[in-house]
């Protein structure tokens, strides 16, 4: 399964208006039901980025449902984010992303990535893993205080590097797009990035998956 490069990103998602198709597609796959009447048959509406239901006229708007709702952040930021947030195994910081996006608003993007953070946080005990499974050990540094005794513990803190072992499920990003605006609907969440050793790998995964390991190191 190849993954995404940033150049592919580009190519996919050069503008707003690409990330908007894209987005309205899938959720068109998916199949929208107004939750005012619950008829499943909508019109799209180009001007308001929205779906008008074909019966009592309430509009859903695309973003309606999912950790994008309401935001004032263009689509293009979110998938951006989102791609950069999945694909390094480096830690990036939200400075880092303001920067790449020339935001000029530093808490919009901290907040964005937060809640990315948390919807993946609660679809940690969902499901088994399955299909491909990577298992990485990154490394990460962190402080140690050598004499917790010392009147001066900044002189007794060093930095040593971290051991962080990872088992993760790689899946297209149109696959795992659909799961999660199939199950939204249903007031759960998909997917899962178990974090232990191979042993969990063997206790969370279903038959048949393959493991790929290989050993990152984050400074």
């Amino acid at each position: 399964m190849n993954l995404m490069l940033l150049k592919d990103f580009f190519q996919i998602f050069p503008d707003e208006e690409s990330c908007i198709d894209y987005f309205r597609q899938i959720r068109e796959e998916v199949g929208i039901t107004c939750p005012k009447c619950g008829y499943t048959e909508h019109k799209w509406l180009d001007g308001r980025k929205a779906f008008q239901c074909k019966t009592c006229g309430y509009r859903t708007p695309l973003t309606k449902g999912t950790v994008m709702e309401r935001s004032h952040i263009p689509l293009y930021d979110w998938f951006f984010t989102a791609h950069m947030m999945t694909s390094f195994k480096q830690v990036l910081s939200a400075k880092e992303i303001q920067y790449q996006l020339e935001r000029k608003d530093y808490p919009s993007v901290w907040l964005m990535m937060m809640k990315y953070r948390d919807i993946m946080g609660k679809r940690e005990a969902q499901y088994s893993l399955s299909a491909q499974v990577e298992l990485d050990v990154s490394y990460f540094q962190t402080s140690v205080i050598t004499n917790p005794e010392s009147e001066d513990i900044e002189k007794e803190t060093k930095m040593v590097q971290t051991p962080v072992l990872v088992i993760a499920e790689s899946k297209p990003v149109d696959e795992i797009l659909r799961e999660y605006l199939t199950n939204i609907t249903e007031n759960k969440y998909v997917n899962k990035a178990s974090k232990t050793s191979q042993e969990v790998f063997y206790t969370e995964s279903q038959e048949g998956c393959t493991l790929y390991q290989d050993v990152r190191y984050a400074r």
